[in-house]
């Protein structure tokens, strides 16, 4: 049984991808599964000297990632060189992490997402998002796969026509998807847990109420430390906040 974290990223180097490895594996015993583009060459610098044989880089073809971007993410977790009671956690670039997150896998699920702690039309983040590698959690990828390429799935269709989505696979279809399974069962045997916002502290910032940053700066810095919250993530603006958390 292995852990892997799977990560995509194409951020010019900075501190806080920097700190979202360190304190990943300051907390979990995990194998980096990293997909880069050129620009992110110096990631493969920086894991040599933080966890020189505990992790993995492949260059993105951008071919396959212009225009499909979530796409991609979603197809290319096949490619993970895992066995059955492998343990994965698909995680974002701008997490910091307080706590051993592989200890959930403890509990009984197949795939495992994470909700917010306030109300939101999204209910899931596509930030954090995990699955035991297994015939069931197989699956799972196979039909999430195969209905960002062809939408069929009745709940999933009317989630998307609720949000006027049109057929692009660039944006948005990887969240619609883990956020139609939060309360519809899907039409096979898969577990799906929800393990809450600890896993994924991601609180609101709206680009039209100008206050909902220094609410969500607040509530972030107030959780730094505190090991209930799992994960912090500075997602947007609250990138800028990085420089005030110490991992």
């Amino acid at each position: 049984m292995k852990n892997f974290a799977y990560i995509i990223t194409d951020r010019k180097e900075n501190n806080l991808t920097k700190k979202c490895f360190t304190s990943l594996l300051k907390h979990s015993d995990c194998h980096l599964c990293l997909y880069l583009f050129p620009e992110s060459q110096w990631v493969v610098d920086f894991c040599n000297s933080l966890c020189k044989n505990n992790f993995s880089a492949k260059m993105i073809d951008k071919k396959n990632w212009v225009g499909r971007r979530m796409a991609y993410k979603i197809e290319n977790i096949k490619s993970l060189n895992t066995i059955n009671g492998d343990r994965i956690f698909i995680l974002d670039d701008d997490l910091i992490f307080q706590d051993d997150i592989y200890k959930v896998f403890d509990n009984d699920f197949d795939v495992c997402i994470t909700s917010r702690h306030y109300n939101y039309w999204y209910e899931i983040n596509g930030g954090v998002w995990g699955l035991k590698v297994n015939e069931n959690s197989r699956m799972f990828i196979d039909f999430f796969i195969e209905q960002i390429r062809n939408p069929s799935w009745g709940p999933f269709v009317d989630f998307k026509n609720r949000f006027s989505r049109d057929s692009s696979v660039d944006w948005w279809v990887d969240q619609d998807f883990l956020c139609t399974i939060k309360n519809n069962n899907l039409p096979f045997n898969c577990k799906i847990n929800d393990i809450g916002y600890s896993y994924n502290f991601c609180p609101s910032v709206e680009e039209n109420i100008p206050s909902t940053f220094q609410k969500a700066k607040e509530e972030l810095l107030k959780n730094v430390g505190n090991k209930d919250i799992k994960v912090l993530h500075l997602k947007g603006r609250l990138k800028d906040i990085e420089k005030e958390i110490v991992v």
